[in-house]
């Protein structure tokens, strides 16, 4: 299988509010790659909830994270979206 395109993420911590755009889409809070992305998973406690919201993406190309996010005994959940371009 042929995937174009790198994969951008965004750790938002705290789940008592929604986020606005602005932090979602804000450049510096964000990482490249499965590689940087799990750096950063390191620093949560076990046992904490993870959300993945995956946009117009195959999630099977999220597979290596999750595993590698339940091997930290992290709580792991994804949400699929697709969004007209």
């Amino acid at each position: 299988m042929f995937f174009c395109g790198n994969i951008y993420f965004t750790l938002l911590p705290g789940t008592n509010r929604n986020k606005t755009s602005a932090e979602i889409y804000d450049a510096t809070n964000t990482v490249e790659g499965i590689s940087a992305i799990e750096n950063k998973i390191n620093e949560i406690d076990s046992g904490e909830y993870v959300f993945l919201k995956a946009i117009n993406m195959d999630t099977s190309r999220l597979k290596p994270l999750i595993e590698f996010m339940k091997s930290k005994n992290l709580k792991v959940t994804v949400i699929s979206q697709t969004v007209a371009e």
